[in-house]
């Protein structure tokens, strides 16, 4: 019986110690998939459409020979480039500075005529003698008379703060808001050779233009889309205010003559990024 005793003990000595000496297997979880991160850089494009109402505003009746104010509008075609920079707070909130330079085809022109009076010629009677301090165009004597106005912005650029929340990891839904800088440009001109005729005789031709490099502010939002391999899909709005050009001067009888232009645009457009070099906080 003892040796029964003694053999089982060492027995299970043996199995214990066989035992120990093997692995023991130990599960581990499959690792999770990063979740999209919109830290970092990126560089891309976009193309959209303005829609542009600069008002005008003059001291004299230059808008269709009888209004002092006008409000073209300056549709057209915006495209640029952007480049910016993301850093995502957490899970759901991302931060991120964004400036862009755009060319546009936005421009307006408005054409008028004036049938004006017959030339004057000597002998009598005497040809009226139009004051100095006249500020009205209409009833030059001289025959015809027209008037052009041009507006145009051949450029902008921006430069924003982007605030936005992910609702999902792969979508940004955000507002933004900074500086806008651009160079809006307006011409004026006003024409009538047949005051040429009269006695003594009147100039004919007068032209101004103003181009002046402004600064303002933009206002806006949007939704942008990862897509997969670094880029992203974007859809946003922006107003852009510049702010007023104006002209203060003489007119051709020397008489004061302004014209203020306020500059504004209303923007639509879509925009492709790549982002590079996804950075790590």
């Amino acid at each position: 019986m003892k040796t029964i005793m003694v053999g089982s003990f060492f027995l299970l000595v043996a199995n214990s110690a066989f035992a120990a000496d093997m692995a023991v297997p130990i599960y581990k979880a499959p690792p999770l998939e990063a979740a999209p991160t919109w830290n970092g850089f990126y560089l891309g494009a976009n193309l959209g459409y303005s829609q542009a109402a600069w008002t005008s505003n003059s001291n004299q009746a230059v808008f269709n020979f009888e209004s002092t104010t006008a409000k073209p509008n300056l549709n057209g075609v915006v495209g640029g480039l952007q480049f910016g920079f993301n850093r995502q707070i957490n899970r759901a909130w991302v931060l991120g500075l964004e400036t862009d330079i755009q060319r546009t085809s936005e421009k307006a022109s408005q054409n008028w005529t004036d049938p004006g009076s017959p030339a004057l010629v000597p002998p009598p009677p005497p040809p009226p003698v139009i004051p100095p301090e006249s500020s009205d165009f209409v009833g030059r004597p001289g025959g015809p008379a027209s008037l052009q106005h041009s507006w145009d912005l051949p450029w902008f650029g921006t430069a924003r703060l982007r605030a936005g929340v992910t609702p999902a990891d792969n979508w940004l839904l955000y507002v933004t808001g900074g500086l806008a800088f651009g160079q809006p440009r307006y011409s004026f001109s006003f024409s009538q050779p047949g005051a040429a005729a009269n006695v003594p005789p009147t100039p004919t031709t007068y032209a101004l233009s103003v181009r002046d490099w402004r600064l303002g502010y933009s206002v806006g939002a949007g939704a942008e889309v990862k897509v997969g391999g670094g880029w992203s899909v974007k859809l946003e709005y922006l107003y852009i205010d510049l702010g007023t050009v104006a002209i203060n001067t003489a007119d051709i009888d020397g008489a004061p003559f302004r014209v203020d232009i306020h500059a504004r645009d209303n923007i639509w457009r879509v925009g492709l990024n790549h982002q590079f070099g996804s950075l790590q906080f």
